[in-house]
């Protein structure tokens, strides 16, 4: 055990295994008292020479765990546990070799109506033939039973009547374990021979049975459709279903149905012939409605809606001149014989318009402004657009007067661009009142009220200004228009 000898426990081993020159062995009991109800299942590793590796406690749903045996299982082991006081259950878990559980399940009987606790050393537990086998306790009514049962390496079993789960146990690491050496008193003992004539061996009688029969009875696999609006066993949509019942034996059987519903009860169906043709026996344009039965003797309702092609079709078009439309690119009335994608013949008669090139002249006056996108005086040639979508060429003569205003001048005597100009076309187009040019701090740099403006960037006293941004104000007179302008000039030595 894993309590010192000045402590209280009640423990009590169960069965042992070595693997790898490890012991792993199973106990059981109060590791805290002497109680026989309030225990626990407790899993130890230790060497050869019994030096502790770990020592776990594995806490098991229900009262008063017990373990009966462990065996080693691929890799690791499977214990064999229980519990004493009922309702009783039997548990089967396995672990790693590092005591980590790796699945655990908890098996009930339906022929155990568990008032009967489970008492000690009744259970065994082998693998062989890649099953598990292991030794129950099952009673009804106070008539107790052993049960073999039979499950697969992780603990799964197939039978109906056996109420199995999965269950969680965590593993508790015992902090601080302690353990001590005993010396044993080894002594030699004779014992009375007694020679005995033993009775004559008497007759038994054992009946083996399942708790529940297993047999291709129990478990029925029925394929069924029905038409919709329909039932069968209870049921009426499309899907696997389950049911279980009790044989004449007492034993439950599984009948597991897969339910068709017929739902194909109604088509559409759109379908297009040629004039002169049929289809399904209707000749002319309309929506017919069919009965029909099904396979499966369902009702199956069609709903047609027949279109008959026509074979005549007339066309207006209009295209512009030097394009052309069908391969036709001249005026005309024209008839043309096409297949349809139904496989009709189709006559189609073309009325063709040609439409011509249009243009246009126009004379307008500029006055400092754009007309067109043109804002400069001249005679331009555009090429439009007609509503048709044909080209239009319009000549339009511009007059009037514009002007041109840098934004950015500097006077740095390399004879490019040193004196801002503001120029005007045509020449002495436009009647100036009045141009000045303002510094920063709104002090005047420059003005004058006749053309030309041009200023060389310096003070009216010649001090040159330092580069900068000026305003300006320029007032003029346009045609009929009195026109004030402001803006801004960017002086760059």
């Amino acid at each position: 055990g894993h309590r010192s000898a000045n402590n209280d426990a009640r423990l009590y081993g169960a069965s042992l295994k070595i693997l790898n020159d490890t012991i792993y062995s199973v106990y059981m009991g109060d590791e805290n008292g002497s109680s026989i109800d309030d225990t626990e299942v407790f899993i130890q590793k230790t060497t050869l020479n019994g030096e502790l590796v770990w020592v776990k406690k594995y806490p098991l749903p229900g009262v008063n765990d017990w373990a009966d045996e462990i065996i080693i299982s691929g890799d690791g082991f499977v214990v064999l546990a229980r519990n004493r006081v009922a309702p009783s259950d039997l548990i089967l878990f396995k672990i790693d070799h590092e005591g980590r559980v790796l699945w655990a399940r908890k098996f009930d009987y339906s022929g155990n109506d568990n008032t009967i606790s489970i008492g000690s050393t009744q259970g065994q537990l082998i693998e062989a033939n890649g099953s598990l086998y292991f030794t129950a306790y099952s009673e009804s009514s106070g008539s107790p039973d052993i049960v073999i049962v039979k499950t697969d390496l992780e603990g799964n079993i197939s039978d109906t009547c056996v109420e199995n789960s999965n269950i969680t146990i965590v593993p508790v690491t015992i902090q601080n374990p302690s353990f001590f050496p005993v010396t044993l008193s080894v002594f030699n003992a004779s014992n009375n021979v007694v020679n005995r004539t033993p009775m004559q061996p008497r007759k038994t009688s054992l009946e083996s049975k399942f708790l529940c029969e297993r047999s291709t009875t129990l478990e029925t696999f029925l394929s069924q459709t029905i038409c919709e609006g329909d039932m069968y066993e209870g049921y009426s949509m499309t899907g696997m279903y389950s049911d279980q019942f009790t044989t004449d034996e007492g034993c439950d059987s599984i009948r597991n149905l897969e339910l068709t519903v017929a739902t194909e009860l109604f088509k559409e169906e759109v379908v297009q012939i040629c004039a002169g043709n049929s289809y399904a026996g209707y000749s002319t344009p309309g929506i017919y409605q069919d009965t029909f039965v099904t396979m499966a003797g369902c009702d199956s309702i069609r709903n047609l809606e027949l279109t008959v092609t026509e074979l005549f079709e007339e066309e207006v078009v209009q295209i512009c001149a030097g394009n052309s439309y069908a391969g036709y690119s001249s005026p005309g009335i024209y008839q043309d014989t096409f297949i349809t994608m139904a496989g009709c013949d189709s006559i189609r008669n073309l009325n063709l318009t040609i439409l011509e090139s249009l243009s246009g002249f126009a004379s307008v006056s500029l006055c400092d402004g754009s007309v067109m996108g043109h804002n400069m005086v001249g005679t331009y040639v555009d090429t439009l657009t007609s509503v048709a979508g044909c080209d239009s060429i319009l000549t339009l003569e511009v007059g009037g007067a514009s002007k041109y205003i840098p934004n950015v001048f500097s006077p740095n005597d390399d004879n490019i661009n040193d004196v801002f100009t503001i120029t005007q076309f045509p020449e002495d187009a436009l009647d100036l009142h009045y141009f000045a040019i303002f510094d920063r701090f709104g002090d005047m740099a420059f003005e004058t009220d006749s053309w030309p403006i041009e200023w060389n960037g310096k003070t009216q006293d010649g001090k040159e200004f330092q580069n900068g941004v000026f305003a300006f104000v320029l007032n003029y007179t346009c045609g009929s228009s009195d026109v004030i302008e402001h803006g801004t000039i960017t002086l760059v030595r």
